[in-house]
């Protein structure tokens, strides 16, 4: 209802609802003085409604003018977070003014209206400005450093970024003293409004600056290690590294450095890159020409300090691509990744087998051709394909990098970390049946019966096996050192698995047939010599030949693979003599271990005596048989004589190429 209906509501309801009533009353009274003292009281009475009804209409007139004050002083800041500029508040001011003169509010009321107005208008400009220019608050603030600590002219941007003092913004202690208004409203806020605002402004600022030097400090350490790489990444040109921004932050000293500091990495950076490319004789070389002038002082700390950093970089550059060469190739754009597509394996080890003479050549880093975890992709790979697949696939990688001969693949194959692959790789030079047989059994016995099934055959049938083995060559594996017993399983389980495959195709053993009763009363009823053919070519397979007695001890040692036992008794003799004349032992009495083969297949055997290795009276070192396979006393003797003449020309070619490549290089410049 509008306020002008009031009074004629109020009267209209009086006139119809309440003096009917008195009127009723007063005629039906009899006594001419009562009529008399109730028609005066019922105008009384009826004058007093009409007072109350007009009071409530210039309530109403307040509330709505109170009411309509308020939604233009809402209104008004509501602009004024969006255009804080002092015209913009002085028009809603006007507004604001014009409404309330034109209420009709008494004066305590008015007075109380634009108050309240005045304050929310000046808080809608405050929030403007404080987001959008809050430079204008800056009088208001106090600024103090924590100390970080001193600088010595010689500290990394790592360094700078880590100790730089921390800058904590706080109100002053009296606002009022403050000089300069941050905008035209701020006048008509309260002291509390004021001290409110600018505390909350100085934690924003300050939460918020040491978040802006975190992130680019962050990004600050990144470019470095980048930079101390000899690479430039694309964030170097991100404009929150200016020197402008880097000054904002830090303040003006150590924001120059950092700028400086940023700038020479970049200028350094294809210097540096072609450090790390160089074989290390000429990464020297090139070091020592840059190696600051200790005549010219100017800079000079800066410099010494610069170039300390970048040869502590080429040497760790060193020392990671001997440790690491692979990744270091990777890293530095001489190799390609494993690729995930298996049809492209064949073409890399190509390209691996490259990568890998090129680092023995000239940096003289003997690189692996896969990496441990590239080594797993493989046999993941290979763990999924049939036997006669992963026996197909082996042969065609190998002949990829040189043939199944070749030592890139022998110390590949012997570095995958898996059961058999490795090992079926290696076999396929010798005969690819029992590469296969061995893969075979290996699939059986943990498809069919893996972790979770092991069916009661399966079971009955380790045991039996490993204890024949046991029995049959137990002797091979004997050693002082914990060398035997580790070699010890490993052969067993290749046996067992070769064993398996074997008697798998030729249909001869049913694994599923579970024995019955216990294994010892099953063992009495199925002979174990009845697979003892069996299990002596599985031996002979895996490690290569069967054992031969020797020494006056009878010691149980393996001839290289393909050796006759007459061939090798022969040999071994001869090469026993020797040894011993040449480190100056007596052969007397003396016991034999098998030490494994070299990838040439050439044999190894220590020599004890006792309960210890007998030793070359000459170097120390242990004494140490060799035995090469097939071959006469003479192309042994012929082969000792150019060991060490076919390492110095090894030697004498990489340096070779390292001069070469210095020339090449000094041609081009």
């Amino acid at each position: 209802m509008d306020e002008q209906d009031i009074p004629k509501a109020i009267n209209s309801f009086i006139d119809t609802k309440i003096k009917p009533h008195y009127t009723k009353l007063i005629e039906s009274t009899s006594d001419p003085d009562a009529r008399r003292g109730l028609l005066l009281h019922s105008e009384e009475a009826l004058r007093g409604y009409r007072t109350k009804g007009l009071n409530y209409e210039s309530g109403v007139r307040i509330i709505r003018s109170q009411s309509h004050a308020n939604s233009i002083a809402s209104n008004g800041a509501t602009s004024l977070r969006l255009d804080g500029s002092d015209d913009n508040y002085r028009k809603q001011e006007s507004l604001l003014l014009q409404a309330i003169d034109s209420s009709p509010m008494d004066v305590g009321h008015k007075i109380k209206a634009l108050n309240k107005g005045l304050s929310e208008l000046a808080q809608g400009q405050v929030d403007h400005v404080a987001f959008n220019n809050p430079a204008k608050f800056k009088p208001l603030f106090k600024i103090e450093s924590k100390p970080g600590t001193p600088l010595t002219g010689k500290e990394t941007i790592e360094e700078l970024v880590d100790n730089a003092p921390v800058e904590v913004v706080s109100p002053h202690g009296n606002i009022a003293v403050a000089s300069g208004d941050p905008c035209y409203g701020w006048k008509h806020l309260s002291e509390a409004q004021k001290h409110s605002v600018v505390q909350r402004l100085s934690s924003s600022h300050t939460a918020g600056k040491q978040e802006e030097r975190s992130r680019v400090g962050t990004l600050l350490k990144d470019d470095t290690s980048f930079l101390r790489r000899g690479i430039v990444p694309e964030s170097a040109k991100d404009p929150a590294l200016s020197e402008d921004y880097l000054r904002q932050l830090w303040g003006d000293t150590t924001g120059r450095r950092m700028s400086a500091e940023l700038q020479t990495g970049i200028d350094l950076a294809p210097i540096i890159n072609q450090l790390f490319l160089m074989p290390p004789e000429q990464a020297e070389v090139e070091l020592a020409k840059l190696k600051p002038d200790p005549k010219n002082l100017i800079g000079a700390e800066f410099k010494n300090k610069l170039y300390a950093d970048m040869v502590k970089s080429v040497h760790q550059n060193n020392k990671e691509r001997k440790e690491h060469p692979i990744k270091w190739a990777i890293d530095n754009g001489l190799s390609q990744e494993f690729p995930d597509d298996s049809a492209q394996w064949g073409a890399f080890f190509v390209h691996r087998r490259g990568v890998s003479q090129t680092m023995e050549k000239l940096y003289g880093v003997k690189s692996p051709l896969l990496t441990k975890e590239e080594g797993r992709k493989l046999t993941a790979f290979l763990d999924g394909k049939e036997s006669a697949d992963v026996v197909s696939h082996l042969g065609a990688y190998a002949e990829h990098i040189g043939g199944l001969n070749n030592p890139p693949w022998i110390e590949t194959m012997e570095s995958l970390e898996h059961p058999v692959i490795g090992k079926t790789g290696l076999l396929l030079d010798h005969n690819p049946d029992d590469a296969g047989y061995m893969i075979r059994g290996y699939k059986y016995l943990t498809r069919n019966r893996g972790r979770s099934i092991r069916d009661e055959a399966g079971e009955r049938f380790d045991a039996w096996f490993k204890e024949r083995f046991r029995q049959k060559y137990g002797e091979v594996f004997a050693s002082l050192g914990d060398y035997g017993d580790a070699r010890f399983d490993d052969v067993c389980q290749q046996a067992m698995y070769h064993l398996a495959g074997q008697l798998l195709a030729t249909k001869g053993y049913n694994f599923n047939d579970a024995p019955e009763k216990t294994v010892f009363e099953w063992l009495l009823r199925q002979p174990a010599s009845a697979y003892d053919k069996n299990l002596e070519h599985s031996f002979k397979a895996i490690v290569g030949n069967t054992p031969v007695p020797m020494g006056d001890l009878g010691s149980s040692l393996i001839p290289p693979r393909g050796m006759s036992p007459e061939d090798f008794t022969n040999t071994f003799v001869t090469a026993v003599q020797r040894a011993f004349k040449e480190a100056g032992v007596s052969d007397r009495g003396h016991g034999y271990e098998n030490a494994g083969s070299t990838p040439d297949g050439t044999a190894h055997y220590r020599v004890t005596l006792g309960r210890e290795y007998v030793r070359n009276l000459k170097t120390g070192k242990r004494l140490k048989i060799e035995v090469a396979p097939d071959k006469s006393e003479a192309e042994q003797a012929i082969d000792r004589m150019f060991k060490n003449t076919t390492t110095i020309m090894e030697e004498h070619k990489t340096n070779t190429v390292k001069r070469l490549l210095k020339s090449q290089q000094e041609d081009n410049k």
